[in-house]
């Protein structure tokens, strides 16, 4: 394009009677709404009318000189522009250029593409020829993207001005380094969120990572001052970053947005919602690695905690989930970001109403993993919001609560899995708290009767006499009728206590029905009263208590058929051993390994004194005495193999087709093959000479 003069366009074109023509021209586009235009073509603000703090107001009363509102005034005044008026194009600015380009890109005109480039050419040569005001601004960007990018035909075309975007910003920032005074330079750096999401728009599509973060800095810069950066435009980034799996910049992006959006709830909660998303796979196939990424994620959350930032309650859900997904399929590593995740949403005054089982359960996994049982008991005890406080009450009085939580259904086996982790990790206290909720929340009498058998099991173990005594006395005042295995564990912890006689008034006392409740003592209760007399040597009344199981037409277990043999030793009736493991033998009493060593002690003690515990140095002496007395080697093999198959069976692991009952039931028929195999042998060397 040849060089256009001021001196030229004076002689060609009066600039008075062009700039009648352009107010005339604006005065009817505005008259039809042009805010209203823009807003339907995804503007968010409306673009600064040319009228406005114009200095040419002395001249509006020309304006109705030319006031038609003839649309074909419009298209005239366009087909001068296009066709190469120097006049018109010296009198317009860029404001006015982009009102024009609108008024094009929302015309029925087939050509209208075309218009719209011949139009930002002229725009391009204008701020070439040094008019400044009247190149391309943000506004110009923002109208070309947002209709070049919904055509295909096109789409290349957005791409290409995009960069040319990109690469004025860079350009100007390097002038602006170095001529600090450029007016122009930082005139013409003007930027808006409408060009910046328009732009991101079509990187993305586009997977340019490289444009896309010069645009994200350039948001960032002084050339965004004033700008709102949205979440959206970091999603975008976001997006990308999630193609390639770049972890390490997607949480540096994430930590840019909560410091550009931090009043901006909703929308950040949507951004890091999806941050907290990561894919699995990569775009090759192979699976990525989000330990670290999820762990990290974490620490983010609670930096913005910290800070009193908002964060909603479904991102931490969110990542709780996927934290437990990972830990379960990558590292277990990772079930302390499970970890930090319940103790966030606990802290939430809403918590309760977005409880449930599933959120529990993985609770409790962490909980397992972490060994943290207070864990478990928090999630449970803040899982309803309740009208009076469950702290500092005395554990003998837990009136009833009213709950808020009523349509979160939770199945008592979780809750009674909850009590067993912290009772198993040593920590009944907190199983008392869960107790406590649960009788709060009236669960079934049946249910909380053996809860209170565990935790007094809990207590009973670690030798917590206030507290078993507490639990035990008030069952009744709290409408719960006590179990047999709530006295079997009293009973063990009076026996632990060397307290026998109580034992044994308690057990008489559940045998005379003299408690009310109905409850008659079983093989637990028993086998917590032999304990007891064995531990204050009252062997006779080992022998007295094994005479009432047989009344009661209770088998043995392990543990009374160990005190009985015990006691039965003591005494030294040894033909009565042999009696009581033939009788255990035929009514097939439960046997483990301890009872095995226990029997064979009394049966062939030279071999227990030679070998001790250990399997496999016993079978190795039974085939040495086969070599040095073949009269045994029968029952001798016969015990061997029965020991191989015993140490076959206590190694071998649960599975769907061996479950954990079938297990114990092998086990138990093996080491009672043994038991019987010990028997045959020890009958034997009694008859060899």
């Amino acid at each position: 394009m040849e060089e256009i003069l001021i001196e030229d366009v004076e002689e060609s074109f009066t600039t008075r009677d062009a700039f009648n023509k352009a107010q005339s021209l604006f005065s009817v586009m505005q008259r039809n709404d042009w805010d209203a235009l823009y807003r339907r073509f995804k503007g968010s603000q409306p673009l600064q009318r040319p009228h406005e703090n114009s200095d040419h107001e002395q001249n509006e009363e020309k304006v109705e000189e030319y006031g038609g509102d003839d649309d074909p005034m419009v298209s005239q005044f366009m087909d001068e522009l296009l066709t190469g008026s120097s006049a018109n194009k010296w009198i317009l600015c860029a404001d006015e250029f982009n009102i024009l380009l609108l008024h094009v890109a929302t015309s029925n005109d087939s050509d209208k593409i075309d218009k719209l480039l011949n139009i930002f050419l002229h725009m391009k040569e204008l701020e070439s020829s040094g008019r400044y005001s009247s190149g391309p601004n943000a506004d110009t960007f923002a109208i070309l993207l947002n209709f070049l990018e919904k055509f295909p035909s096109t789409s290349s075309i957005a791409y290409d001005i995009t960069k040319e975007l990109i690469e004025n910003f860079r350009v100007i920032n390097d002038k602006l380094s170095t001529e600090i005074d450029n007016e122009q330079n930082k005139q013409k750096s003007i930027i808006n969120e409408e060009c910046l999401h328009s732009a991101m728009r079509i990187l993305t599509k586009r997977l340019d990572i490289h444009r896309a973060e010069q645009l994200m800095n350039i948001s960032l810069s002084e050339f965004g001052e004033g700008v709102r950066v949205s979440p959206n435009l970091f999603e975008m980034m976001l997006l990308l970053y999630k193609c390639e799996n770049l972890q390490d910049k997607a949480l540096d992006l994430t930590k840019k947005c909560i410091e550009e959006n931090n009043t901006e709830s909703q929308d950040l909660e949507r951004f890091l919602y999806n941050a907290s998303v990561w894919p699995k796979y990569k775009r090759d196939g192979s699976k990525i690695v989000l330990g670290s990424y999820l762990d990290r994620m974490a620490d983010i959350l609670d930096y913005m905690k910290s800070q009193e930032y908002f964060v909603s309650i479904r991102i931490w859900k969110r990542l709780l989930g996927l934290s437990a997904h990972v830990a379960r399929t990558e590292s277990e590593s990772n079930w302390s970001t499970v970890h930090r995740c319940c103790r966030a949403l606990i802290s939430y005054e809403d918590f309760p109403k977005k409880f449930n089982e599933r959120l529990l359960l993985l609770g409790l996994l962490a909980s397992e993993k972490i060994r943290d049982p207070q864990l478990a008991a928090d999630l449970i005890c803040h899982s309803s919001t309740q009208t009076s406080s469950e702290h500092g009450m005395d554990s003998m009085r837990w009136p009833k609560v009213v709950t808020s939580n009523a349509r979160v259904a939770i199945s008592p086996k979780t809750y009674m899995k909850a009590i067993k982790l912290c009772i198993d990790s040593g920590f009944p206290a907190q199983g008392e708290r869960i107790l406590r909720h649960c009788y709060q929340i009236n669960l079934p009498p049946k249910v909380l009767s053996d809860m209170y058998a565990m935790v007094l099991a809990g207590y009973v173990q670690n030798g917590d006499t206030k507290n078993v005594e507490n639990l035990f006395y008030n069952v009744k005042s709290r409408s719960i009728t006590p179990s047999e295995a709530m006295y079997a564990a009293y009973l063990h912890h009076l026996g632990a206590n060397k307290k026998h006689e109580e034992v044994m008034s308690v057990l008489n006392s559940m045998l005379n029905g003299c408690n009310n409740d109905d409850v008659m003592p079983g093989i637990s209760c028993f086998s917590s009263s032999i304990l007891s007399a064995i531990k204050s040597r009252n062997y006779e009344d080992v022998l007295t208590l094994e005479k009432m199981m047989q009344e009661k037409g209770l088998e043995h277990n392990a543990s009374t058929l160990q005190g009985v043999l015990i006691a039965n030793a003591r005494l030294g009736r040894s033909l009565d051993i042999l009696d009581v493991i033939d009788t255990a033998l035929r009514s097939k009493s439960p046997m483990d390994s301890s009872t095995f060593m226990l029997c064979l002690k009394y049966l062939i003690p030279e071999i227990t004194d030679k070998c001790g515990c250990d399997i496999e140095a016993i079978r190795t002496y039974l085939r040495s005495q086969v070599e040095s007395n073949p009269g045994i080697s029968h029952e001798a093999m016969e015990l061997s193999k029965s020991l191989k198959n015993c140490a076959r069976e206590d190694g071998r692991k649960s599975s769907k087709i061996n479950s954990h009952g079938m297990g114990e039931k092998n086990r138990n028929l093996a080491w009672r093959s043994a038991v019987r195999d010990a028997v045959y042998l020890s009958k034997v060397l009694r008859r060899s000479p």
